[in-house]
């Protein structure tokens, strides 16, 4: 049967196509939604830009329409169509049937919410608490699933263990590869750029590391190199020295998950450090934190651009000293190594919000935090690559401070979901037993994570 989604605003900026995505199914946009849309269309950075895009997405299907609010017939068989809210002279009326008296139809949502009841459709929302507002009047409501990856996604960690014949791992570390048919279970489906521990199913202390490149399983060949002169420490960090080391032609993205301590960020600036001053590879070292406070605020802080996000990239510049610094130097010494990265150009900070548009080439990309960004961010990051350039997306989908995203629909797992299996991307999921800050980081994200 035909439904009728009515779409809250906050779906709309979150994703400015969404509109196209209910199949044969009735879109609902009511006038309180563009009064929104209106409002926040003169705004800084990602928000203003998505604003504009919907204002120009329903300009566009809307225009040469006579009549709005019969609609317009979209691409997948539905109808989109703009629908009245309540009028001036019904916001003080206390007769209201279809909302609790108490609720203020001076208030966005509840009036978004009485116009999904009188037109008798679901209420598509991402805000948590407007969705347990609307349950209380019976009104169906919805999250907008399109972004959210499913659990099975989120179960897919870029590493498995294997088993095979003494022989088999002597071949593999002889002749740098071996096929999938040599293992010990050889109806075995692995992803493109998927790591495996080999393990010898007789001998558990004889293993290898590999990665299958969508032919073979290959050996792993950066594990053992010592970026920075530091070194790895688990095998998790072992893989993910092979993915950021892997030359931008090969696997010019990689994304990294993984709980606090993993080494996620430092293993990053490592490598990017070593790329950049001792292979001369890339130009530069660019470090991106998305942040939920940029495109609001951003622009009313005072200073140049770096001074406005040095407090967001405090936790690179944590890294950064200890990379840096010699067990004999003070802070004071420390700190001025930092800064020369920074004033010679070969690490540098930018807004998230002023990379639309852009082209980076010959650069090692950062993205920090990256569980705080949106699939619109995201897309618009990893699209901004240019040639020679390697991004690496880090970030841990369990401490998401934007509240504008969840664990399921941020930008971080989004991108995980969408490039698995990609011969252009090598990603890994570190296990919590991998954490090497301290012993307290490991134990309290053990135990306090737990529900």
């Amino acid at each position: 049967m035909k439904k009728k989604f009515l779409l809250d605003t906050n779906v709309l900026m979150r994703s400015p196509n969404s509109i196209y995505v209910f199949e044969e199914n009735d879109v609902l946009i009511c006038n309180t939604t563009l009064e929104e849309l209106d409002d926040l269309k003169n705004k800084q950075g990602e928000v203003g830009y998505n604003a504009r895009e919907v204002i120009r997405t329903l300009n566009c299907l809307l225009d040469g329409v006579e009549d709005i609010y019969k609609g317009v017939k979209l691409p997948a068989g539905g109808t989109l169509r703009i629908v009245q809210d309540c009028i001036k002279d019904d916001v003080n009326k206390t007769d209201n049937k279809s909302l609790p008296q108490e609720w203020s139809l001076n208030k966005p949502d509840n009036r978004i919410i009485d116009t999904a009841i009188k037109n008798d459709a679901i209420l598509v929302t991402n805000d948590i608490s407007m969705s347990l507002k609307a349950q209380t009047t019976g009104l169906q409501t919805e999250n907008f699933k399109n972004e959210c990856v499913s659990d099975a996604s989120m179960n897919y960690t870029g590493r498995r263990t294997v088993y095979a014949l003494t022989n088999i791992i002597d071949n593999l570390y002889n002749n740098g590869s071996i096929n999938i048919s040599d293992l010990y279970h050889n109806d075995i489906k692995l992803e493109n750029n998927e790591f495996v521990i080999i393990k010898d199913i007789t001998n558990n202390k004889h293993t290898a590391l590999g990665y299958y490149d969508g032919n073979k399983i290959v050996k792993t060949k950066y594990d053992k190199i010592h970026p920075t002169n530091i070194s790895p420490r688990n095998v998790g960090q072992k893989f993910a020295l092979e993915a950021l080391l892997t030359p931008a032609d090969k696997a010019p993205l990689v994304i990294l998950k993984g709980s606090a301590g993993t080494a996620k960020t430092f293993l990053s600036l490592a490598c990017g450090l070593e790329e950049v001053m001792n292979k001369s590879v890339y130009k530069k070292v660019l470090i991106l934190r998305p942040n939920i406070k940029f495109d609001d605020d951003i622009g009313f802080l005072k200073g140049d651009e770096m001074d406005k996000i040095l407090p967001l990239i405090r936790p690179c510049l944590d890294n950064l000293e200890v990379l840096v610094s010699d067990k004999k130097d003070d802070y004071e010494t420390t700190n001025e190594k930092v800064q020369k990265l920074f004033d010679k150009g070969i690490v540098t900070a930018e807004a998230l919000a002023y990379l639309r548009g852009r082209s980076i080439a010959n650069t090692y990309i950062i993205i920090d935090e990256a569980q705080n960004t949106t699939p619109n961010q995201m897309l618009g990051i990893i699209t901004r690559a240019g040639v020679g350039s390697k991004i690496v997306i880090v970030g841990d989908p369990n401490q998401i401070d934007n509240p504008k995203v969840d664990k399921k629909n941020n930008g971080l797992v989004y991108a995980a979901e969408k490039m698995k299996g990609s011969k252009l991307c090598m990603q890994l999921t570190f296990e919590d037993e991998e954490c090497t800050r301290s012993e307290l980081a490991l134990e309290a994200s053990q135990l306090l994570s737990k529900k």
